[in-house]
């Protein structure tokens, strides 16, 4: 028998739609964990009008860019287009690297050297046939050349010097740190450092080619 009983409804609470209710708000998760990067843009293809291997790429950080490659490749980006640029030696190029605004340099197979200054392009002698991987540049007379089986030559601009690098090991990359000393790596995990004009070894946690 239900009698007389009234059935009293539960209390909802405020209503969270009422302004003047206790409306519950999301987490604010930019204020916990910092604000959350943009989505990762795709990378775009880019045609270069060269049929060659493209080994390697420099900027001065202008938006404009050189880019060099087998047999003599050598492009440069303004900003716009990439065009071609003169074509000085058959050799393959392996590395490029610059002073923004001054001087590049792009090194190869069998000691190639070529440097573009306020002249334009031109070919410099090394003295040495092993092939070239990389160059790094401290400053205009000081350009450290690297390559196969232990090459290290410094330029001061006027001349070339063969700097002991105490490794037979081929040497692939040059690496110039802002205000510090230029380093070596290559074959087997092998990495050098200059310091008080030597090339001494630092220990690196890798044992493949760098």
């Amino acid at each position: 028998d239900d009698g007389d009983a009234t059935d009293i409804p539960n209390d909802p609470g405020p209503d969270p739609t009422d302004e003047g209710g206790d409306k519950a708000q999301p987490p604010d998760l930019g204020k916990d964990f910092g604000e959350q990067p943009p989505p990762e843009q795709a990378w775009d293809v880019v045609n270069l009008s060269a049929n060659e291997d493209v080994n390697d790429m420099w900027g001065g950080g202008d938006g404009r860019f050189y880019a060099v490659g087998n047999h003599g490749t050598m492009l440069w980006y303004n900003g716009y287009t990439w065009t071609h640029l003169p074509h000085l030696t058959d050799a393959d190029l392996y590395g490029v690297s610059g002073i923004p605004g001054g001087d590049v340099y792009v090194v190869g197979a069998n000691g190639t050297l070529l440097r573009k200054d306020t002249a334009g392009w031109n070919i410099l002698t090394t003295g040495v046939t092993e092939d070239l991987y990389d160059v790094a540049i401290e400053a205009h007379n000081s350009v450290y050349l690297v390559g196969e089986a232990g090459t290290i030559l410094r330029f001061n601009g006027l001349e070339f010097s063969t700097e002991l690098s105490n490794t037979k090991a081929d040497l692939y990359a040059a690496f110039m740190p802002p205000g510090g000393l230029p380093y070596a790596a290559g074959t087997a995990g092998q990495l050098f450092n200059r310091s008080g004009g030597q090339w001494v070894s630092v220990p690196a946690a890798s044992v493949i080619d760098i």
